[in-house]
C-alpha cells in the first residue's frame, strides 16, 4: 500500500473511522498518479507551501481522497518538538476521532509535511473546516525540524479550536499510532478514543462500538448532539507553538 510506485487503495468507511490516523511511510516520499513512488527530485518542493501533517493528512490514503489520483503531493519527513498528537474533543463526518497538536514539554513526534500548490491548499482549508473546527497557523521555526534538505520557508498547518478530548484523569490522550519520544501524556488507540468519547458524550452511549460510529457516519443529527455534549470538554492549553493566521495564502 505504501510501497515504491505501489498503488494506494482507497479507505473503505470502515477503515476512515477505525483504522485513523492511517499507515504513513516513515521517509519522504510522492505521491502521484494515485500511488506512492520515491521522493527523488527535490525540485518539486520548489514554490509549494509546506503545510506540517500531524494526523491522517501524513498518509497517502488520506492524500489520495482529498486531492483524488491526477494531484502530486511530495511529502517529507520532519519532527515536532515540545508537542504531542492527541485526540481532539470532537468527531470527523467519516467517524474517526481526529486529533490535533498539543504542547508537551520536551515531547518529539515524528511526522511529516506535505508541500501543497495553492489549488490543493485551498481543498485542504475546506477539509479541515476553518473556523469551526480548525485554524490556519504558522509554525515557530525552532518547533520543525525537518529530516531532509528542504527550502527554507515558514511551515503552517492546522491547530484544534476545540481542545482536547479528556482522559479519565482530565488529561490529554496521545495518539498510541503515532511515534514519538518522550511523551508525558497516556496514549489510546483509536478504539479506545472512541470509547472515551461515547462515555463522556453519553450519545448512543447504550450502543456497540461499531453501532456508534455508523450511526455517527450516517446521523448529522447525532453527530450534532455529540459535539454539543463534548466541546465543553475539550482541554486547550495557553502555551502555543504557533501563530494564527490571518492570511490563508489562497
Amino acid at each position: 500500500m505504501v510501497g515504491d510506485d505501489s498503488q494506494i487503495i482507497p479507505l473503505t468507511p470502515r477503515e476512515q473511522a477505525f483504522n485513523y490516523p492511517y499507515t504513513a511511510p516513515d521517509g519522504a516520499y510522492l505521491m502521484a498518479g494515485g500511488t506512492v513512488q520515491s521522493l527523488t527530485d527535490l525540485s518539486v518542493l520548489e514554490g509549494r507551501i509546506a503545510v506540517l501533517s500531524v494526523g491522517s493528512n501524513r498518509a497517502p490514503r488520506q492524500l489520495l481522497r482529498k486531492f483524488g489520483g491526477d494531484a502530486i503531493v511530495p511529502v517529507t519527513p520532519a519532527i515536532l518538538k515540545d508537542c504531542d498528537i492527541c485526540h481532539v474533543a470532537n468527531i470527523a463526518p467519516y467517524g474517526a476521532i481526529p486529533c490535533s497538536a498539543f504542547p508537551s514539554y520536551g515531547t518529539s513526534v515524528y511526522l511529516n509535511v506535505a508541500w501543497l500548490d495553492s489549488e490543493q491548499l485551498a481543498k485542504m482549508h475546506a477539509t479541515e473546516s476553518l473556523g469551526d473546527a480548525y485554524e490556519f497557523i504558522c509554525w515557530h521555526a525552532d518547533t520543525i525540524i525537518h529530516q531532509i534538505d528542504v527550502p527554507t520557508q515558514p511551515v503552517y498547518g492546522y491547530a484544534s479550536l476545540i481542545g482536547m478530548l479528556p482522559s479519565a484523569k482530565g488529561k490529554p490522550l496521545a495518539l498510541q499510532a503515532i511515534k514519538a519520544e518522550h511523551r508525558c501524556f497516556e496514549t489510546a488507540s483509536q478504539s479506545a478514543a472512541m470509547s472515551q468519547a461515547q462515555a463522556l458524550s453519553e450519545v448512543g452511549v447504550e450502543l456497540s462500538q461499531e453501532a456508534w460510529v455508523m450511526m455517527m457516519q450516517q446521523d448529522e443529527a447525532a453527530q450534532e448532539s455529540y459535539r454539543r455534549k463534548i466541546a465543553p470538554m475539550g482541554i486547550q492549553s495557553q502555551i502555543r507553538h504557533w501563530d494564527v493566521m490571518t492570511d490563508l495564502l489562497i
